[in-house]
């Protein structure tokens, strides 16, 4: 007969490659075709194979399919002479595929066979590509030198003291050189203590002591986000007012503070990200390390001898304590409050009280003193966020392994890679990140499949 002809045909062309399709999805036809599709498969030999012809990934898809079926042959949906949609035509399972051909297992198995016979991957081989020094020693040389300009290109925007050939020259230091090369970058630095006439006041204290509203009224604007929630607070907001002849600026802080001789910063909410957590420690810890005065905030309505005693402890160049939010109080609990803490300042971001008498307390405060890394007549200038230190620190860290790659001598290619995270690193940094970066980086997680 005809079919059996054209079996023959096929094998001919196709040796031990030939397979009888099934689907069974409801399609009359292809209900009707399955017995004599079965028989001439056993009659020639042939295996059979379970397939789905799929036109939508989810069962509930098949109504829309239906409509666009409707669109590209541009007749009504209520007509009754137009191709419909199959509903069973979805994506289906290996088990709901196993459970529709039950009776079958033979041709379920057979798709895992396909696929198996149809896997290819290229052989291995060397690279040929010509070499642009000449020869692998000279482009292992041209490799490294040129990753090394255009990594001091980008950190010139950091280091302003230091020429591209001083920023070349630190990055090839090698062995004991290395220390010395970084320390005399460090030194240079936009990471700066303040000059003379200005005054680097941090807010610091414990969660909801009310230091971003404070810092809006000193400002008078808002500046920093302020709720109800501990925590709100995370990266350095700041403002910068002159209280007389003294240039001020306020920094706000995350609610908490450094344990003596410790790192961590107590306060912080736990529930953060781990890098976060510790990229906001990092920096409520510069900044309180590098401030001229502190103003230690203290909720005046609620309980507060642990933060008395962080207070106490604080190591500062000028500290002040400050009973905040005492509107929450009456008149005799205020007159209290001043009789027990004299030196403290009583304050109310809400309405105003002692807003006058902490600007002239800082404003009578020494200027900067002059110390390494200072330059006379110019603001500080810190990093603002976590997310900066953040990059900044996987930055540093990506260069570390370049390096220790680099002495090993493991490979550039290793290096090479390396030299890339830093470089994404500080491209995240400064905002040379395209919104393609940014979305290849939501979706790299994900694993989109059937």
């Amino acid at each position: 007969n005809h079919a059996a002809d054209y079996c023959d045909r096929l094998q001919a062309l196709f040796p031990e490659r030939l397979y009888v399709e099934l689907a069974r999805r409801g399609d009359r036809i292809e209900e009707g075709a399955e017995p004599a599709l079965i028989e001439l498969a056993f009659a020639c030999d042939l295996p059979l194979v379970a397939t789905n012809p799929a036109n939508f990934a989810e069962p509930h898809m098949h109504k829309a399919h239906d409509a666009m079926l409707c669109i590209a042959g541009s007749i009504h949906v209520d007509a009754d002479d137009r191709a419909r949609s199959n509903p069973e035509g979805f994506v289906k399972t290996a088990s709901m595929m196993e459970e529709a051909f039950a009776d079958l297992p033979e041709a379920t198995a057979n798709t895992l066979v396909i696929a198996q016979r149809c896997a290819y991957a290229p052989p291995n081989r060397a690279p040929i590509l010509p070499s642009l020094a000449g020869d692998l020693e000279g482009e292992a040389r041209m490799l490294a030198d040129d990753a090394r300009k255009g990594l001091a290109a980008r950190l010139a925007l950091y280091y302003p003291d230091c020429s591209p050939a001083e920023l070349v020259k630190a990055l090839e230091a090698t062995g004991e050189a290395r220390q010395p090369a970084i320390d005399r970058l460090k030194r240079s630095t936009t990471l700066r203590m303040a000059g003379e006439s200005f005054f680097h006041c941090v807010l610091a204290g414990f969660p909801n002591a009310g230091k971003s509203s404070l810092l809006n009224a000193l400002l008078g604007r808002r500046e920093a986000r302020v709720s109800a929630l501990a925590g709100t607070t995370r990266d350095p907001v700041r403002g910068t007012t002159r209280e007389g002849a003294l240039s001020v600026t306020w920094v706000d802080l995350a609610g908490g503070y450094p344990r003596p001789g410790e790192r961590l910063v107590s306060g912080l909410d736990r529930r953060m990200n781990p890098e976060t957590r510790a990229a906001v420690e990092r920096l409520t810890s510069l900044e309180l390390e590098h401030a001229d005065g502190v103003l230690w905030l203290v909720a005046a309505a609620g309980e507060y001898p642990e933060s008395l005693e962080a207070f106490e402890s604080l190591e500062a160049v000028v500290k002040l304590l400050v009973f905040n939010k005492v509107d929450l109080l009456d008149a005799p609990a205020r007159a209290s409050l001043a009789g027990r803490y004299p030196a403290a300042l009583l304050t109310s971001a809400l309405d105003g009280t002692g807003l006058d008498e902490l600007r002239a307390a800082v404003g009578k405060c020494p200027a900067a003193a002059s110390r390494q890394g200072s330059l006379a007549g110019e603001p500080a200038r810190f990093l603002v966020s976590s997310h900066q230190e953040a990059a900044l620190q996987l930055s540093r860290e990506a260069l570390d392994r370049a390096l220790d790659v680099l002495d090993s001598g493991a490979g550039l290619e290793l290096a090479a890679a390396d030299l890339r995270d830093a470089l994404r690193s500080l491209e995240d940094l400064i905002g040379e990140v395209t919104p393609d970066d940014v979305l290849d980086r939501v979706f790299a997680g994900f694993c989109v499949g059937k």
